[in-house]
């Protein structure tokens, strides 16, 4: 069994422009931001178990939020299979949390969340020879406060987001 425990503290000042600029125990107004992230990953045989905690609190502005995560693994021989779902919920985007979990390799799943929902990943991989590996991930974002998703180019009309990685991997 491991642990891990980080907290974070940030501190940003505003000027009278507005503009953001780092502030080193002055007077100046700005905001303050507490995180906390806990885990706990458990390692039984071929299972493995992880639970992630996530905690935001701004205190400048009353904005706080949290996340809880549970992620779950089986390897055996040359398959590997992982699942995770975590449900999140923040009062603005000001506490918005980055969610992080397995992914292809080289690849990377990080999920900034704010308002209310949750997310779920799967993602099997199989060495098909020594020399070649085949993995595919597949998330899914909801969220249970909006009609849509982002905004500009980028905007999703609906409250669910979906993201596929497909990769084959060669060895030479």
């Amino acid at each position: 069994t491991m642990a891990t425990l980080r907290y974070r503290y940030r501190e940003q000042a505003e000027t009278d422009e507005a503009s953001v600029m780092p502030a080193f125990a002055s007077d100046i107004d700005g905001t303050a931001q507490h995180t906390l992230r806990m885990t706990a990953k458990h390692v039984l045989g071929p299972m493995t178990y992880m639970t992630q905690l996530h905690g935001v609190l701004t205190p400048t502005s009353s904005d706080s939020g949290f996340a809880v995560a549970q992620g779950i693994g089986y390897r055996k021989g040359r398959l590997s299979l992982w699942a995770s779902a975590a449900y999140f919920n923040t009062t603005d985007y000001a506490a918005r949390l980055y969610l992080t979990d397995r992914s292809v390799t080289y690849g990377s799943s990080v999920a900034m969340v704010y308002g209310h929902g949750a997310r779920a990943n799967l993602m099997a991989q199989i060495a098909v020879t020594s020399a070649v590996t085949a993995a595919v991930r597949c998330g899914v974002l909801r969220y249970f406060d909006r009609d849509t998703i982002s905004s500009g180019a980028q905007t999703v009309d609906g409250s669910m987001m979906t993201d596929v990685q497909v990769q084959l991997g060669i060895r030479v």
